[in-house]
């Protein structure tokens, strides 16, 4: 039952990935519903995590939070395996759309917490690409791209989640 909560999850970001985003949020809410009935606490933050973000490019804020908040709250009986500043950063995503000013609180969170993680620093490759890419598609012309990598770059410049400051 495990692999067919994660299955629902790969199908919801492959919708995703393809723009189809209420396939994506049928896929998300199935695997967070079995997860939640399997007790399935690690991948299940990680779902409630990834409905948010979806919930928060939609500026669905409020449903966003809602599923954030839930994250949190199980992220935080785990262990920094579970990657609560993933969430800690999501919400300071949505108090910034929200023009509130609890943003710059999660994002210290964020910050703290990556940075107590054993492994932060084996994690830092990985997003390297992402941003490569993103920037890249951004020199190109991309408008979309432009804008994230303009949001991010402040953050990367004072050193936030997953950069170090120089």
């Amino acid at each position: 039952m495990s692999g067919l909560a994660e299955s629902f999850s790969q199908l919801a970001l492959v919708a995703q990935g393809a723009g189809r985003l209420e396939d994506a949020e049928r896929w998300y809410l199935r695997a967070i519903e079995l997860g939640e009935q399997l007790r399935y606490y690690k991948e299940l933050g990680k779902w409630l995590n990834n409905l948010s973000n979806l919930y928060l490019s939609q500026r669905r804020l409020d449903e966003a939070a809602r599923y954030a908040r839930r994250a949190v709250e199980i992220k935080e009986t785990l262990d920094l395996s579970a990657e609560p500043w993933t969430t800690y950063s999501i919400l300071a995503r949505i108090a910034e759309a929200c023009s509130n000013t609890e943003a710059a609180e999660w994002r210290r969170k964020a910050q703290d917490s990556f940075a107590a993680f054993a492994g932060a620093a084996y994690q830092l490759p990985q997003w390297a690409p992402q941003v490569i890419q993103t920037t890249v598609a951004a020199m190109k012309g991309n408008a979309e791209a432009r804008k994230y990598v303009e949001g991010e770059l402040p953050k990367m410049e004072a050193g936030g989640l997953g950069f170090v400051k120089k």
